[in-house]
């Protein structure tokens, strides 16, 4: 992977650009993101670069069971260290207001979501932290029941 480095954010793009699939509704609240309203708190510029990103390379495909395994907003995402099986996490991609990382909600602003949204589980992904270069693979997609395509 080749990473595009702006400023202090590192975002690993695939250097064979691989399509990411996402629902409708996952790329609806994207672009409510990138469109958001004054008094709700902008993206960075970083983050906005990772956003339209994204979303030129996701497809929203013509039946649901390419996204069985794919990692969309509200699933629950568990992620394993590429190095260490004891290295693990688990996390649900939510919209920035409704973050709450006690209850392992994570913004989709957050460098780790934007690597895992629209990747299918199996797959390794990596991210920039402040410890340096991150990278687990997805072990398991549990799809959010209530999602709205």
């Amino acid at each position: 992977m080749a990473p595009k480095r702006s400023g202090a954010f590192t975002t690993y793009f695939s250097t064979m650009k691989t399509p990411l699939y996402l629902s409708e509704g996952d790329q609806l609240r994207l672009r409510s993101i990138l469109q958001s309203e004054p008094h709700h708190s902008p993206p960075t510029s970083e983050q906005k670069s990772a956003l339209e990103n994204i979303l030129s390379r996701s497809i929203v495909p013509k039946t649901s069971d390419k996204l069985e395994n794919r990692v969309g907003f509200y699933d629950r995402v568990s992620l394993v260290s590429a190095t260490d099986s004891r290295d693990y996490f688990n996390l649900q991609i939510v919209m920035p207001k409704d973050a709450n990382p006690d209850e392992e909600q994570i913004s989709v602003l957050l460098p780790v979501s934007l690597a895992v949204i629209g990747r299918r589980c199996g797959e390794n992904v990596t991210w920039d932290t402040s410890h340096g270069i991150r990278e687990m693979r997805i072990i398991a997609v549990n799809k959010y029941e209530n999602a709205v395509a």
